[in-house]
């Protein structure tokens, strides 16, 4: 018999940076979501502050699915344009997005999970997204 074994965000690290993104966003009065996934695409720690939008908790987990690919959501996002057919076809999947916010959780040299932020502007969730993941690290 066959059998793979990988490595996977435990649910206390994804704790951790649900609530650093909680934090930075309530030191800076925003009112966000916070999303991690495990390398499978399943929610391990899912935060979501009092008047976030109300698409925000979505869009979270949207974005964290699109990290698991290796690279930011914002990064992925510029690779695929160069080529619109490719950019068109991702935007019908309906797990991905093509905004910003959304970060691979990587160990040594395998995505292990990823971590997201919305609610906000794109710039300030990629800024409490950032400023969560320095926190925990």
């Amino acid at each position: 018999m066959f059998t793979v074994s990988q490595i996977s965000v435990s649910h206390r690290s994804a704790v951790l940076f649900t609530q650093a993104a909680v934090a930075y966003a309530s030191k800076n009065q925003l009112a966000i979501a916070a999303c991690v996934v495990d390398v499978h695409g399943r929610i391990k720690s899912l935060q979501v502050m009092d008047g976030a939008a109300i698409i925000a908790d979505e869009l979270v987990v949207k974005k964290a699915r699109t990290a698991l690919l290796g690279l930011s959501s914002a990064a992925f996002a510029e690779a695929v344009s160069a080529a619109p057919a490719v950019e068109k076809s991702m935007l019908t999947l309906p797990q991905m997005t093509l905004l910003g916010g959304g970060y691979p959780l990587i160990q040594g040299e395998e995505v292990i999970g990823a971590f997201a932020v919305g609610g906000a502007s794109v710039e300030l969730d990629i800024a409490c997204a950032e400023a969560a993941l320095d926190a925990v690290k």
